[in-house]
């Protein structure tokens, strides 16, 4: 072991790379090893995106999938567009941020919140154009509400940096069905509750 990895791991222990923790903060789920990456360039600069569609779900949307292959009737579907994302502050030593987008479910009392997807990144942006859409399973409990949770972080290779969160309580129908929202921008909070940006959506039931 180098020098080097003694300070970071140390700079690790003391908390001082990766993002705040917030109250229902857990581990950020593509530490290494990382999935599989492309680079192409488009308007907003150059994105990372990934090879495979599938590599955007992360594990606790996986194990409903596999679920809902057994029991279909037991979840509905929501479609889920990240349109943007900004940045009110840089995040990296460029002056910059690698921006991308965790979607999941706020869940009550003490249970760890549920983790869906998370979108590709824009490299050195502060504004990005992420364009990135998946559907999402959920419980269609009739005339109740369903938590959307969405996180804006920064990725790093050590370490992402969580920027801010927000959380959208969908209303559902009687049939269990999510209420529709288009291009709707969220601010999101960090954990002092300071405006740290906005995530700009379209959420719909998805058939």
């Amino acid at each position: 072991m180098s020098i080097y990895e003694d300070i970071i791991r140390h700079q690790q222990s003391l908390g001082y790379l990766g993002g705040r923790r917030t109250k229902k903060w857990s581990p950020p789920k593509f530490s290494l090893p990382r999935p599989e990456f492309k680079i192409f360039k488009d308007d907003s600069g150059e994105r990372v995106s990934f090879k495979n569609h599938e590599d955007c779900f992360l594990p606790d949307e996986k194990k409903r999938q596999k679920e809902a292959e057994s029991e279909p009737s037991k979840f509905k579907k929501l479609s889920v567009h990240v349109h943007f994302a900004k940045s009110k502050e840089a995040h990296d030593l460029n002056g910059k941020a690698d921006l991308y987008v965790k979607v999941g479910e706020e869940m009550a009392g003490d249970e760890d919140n549920r983790l869906c997807f998370r979108t590709p990144y824009v490299k050195k942006s502060l504004s990005a154009s992420l364009n990135w859409k998946a559907n999402i399973l959920y419980t269609p409990t009739p005339n109740s509400t369903f938590r959307l949770l969405l996180e804006l972080w920064d990725d790093d290779l050590i370490k992402d940096d969580y920027i801010g969160g927000a959380v959208l309580a969908l209303k559902l129908d009687s049939n269990g069905t999510a209420e529709s929202m288009t291009q709707s921008k969220i601010t999101v909070f960090d954990d002092d509750d300071k405006e740290a940006g906005e995530i700009t959506v379209t959420i719909a039931p998805a058939y």
